[in-house]
């Protein structure tokens, strides 16, 4: 007999917490995932003013911090479940409202996007979690959730702007 499928209310928390797909993919991929769709997302965003760019950061994470607390409730996998994604959406969309992700960046030679760059320093302090993110992740619920992800973002834009 299959399953009939309730579009009710902890479905839509867990479908937005993990992206739609995050909770179907293996948890290795799910951080990669909601990284590209923090991508897509900035992206769409680029050509915004930076005010309405912090604004929509700033409902995101006012609406991320709740629905993660409820999310790690519902898939019930401990802490911080690798299933939600939102997460990596709100940490990639911040440090990509700082610059024009369409350009590109002279590295020994190569016109590297900066959108790419961008992608790559955030997976390394979002993997790594360097003082404080690791005790950010520590706080209870969405809080830990969002926020851990939120300073690797501010981690990507010092260094990016750093280097440039």
């Amino acid at each position: 007999m299959i399953k009939k499928l309730h579009f009710d209310r902890n479905f839509w928390i867990k479908f937005w917490a993990t992206g739609g797909l995050g909770y179907y993919l293996p948890w290795e991929w799910s951080g990669i995932y909601g990284a590209f769709l923090g991508l897509g997302l900035s992206l769409f965003l680029n050509p915004l003013s930076m005010l309405l760019k912090v604004i929509i950061s700033l409902i995101l994470v006012i609406i991320g911090i709740p629905l993660c607390t409820r999310a790690e409730k519902l898939l019930n996998r401990g802490i911080d479940p690798a299933a939600i994604n939102f997460d990596e959406i709100i940490g990639v969309q911040f440090s990509n409202i700082w610059f024009n992700l369409f350009q590109t960046v002279s590295i020994f030679h190569f016109n590297i996007p900066l959108w790419f760059l961008l992608i790559i320093i955030y997976g390394i302090f979002d993997v790594l979690e360097p003082f404080p993110i690791k005790r950010i992740e520590k706080l209870i619920g969405g809080w830990g959730i969002v926020i851990d992800d939120l300073m690797a973002g501010i981690y990507t834009v010092i260094i990016l702007s750093l280097l440039l």
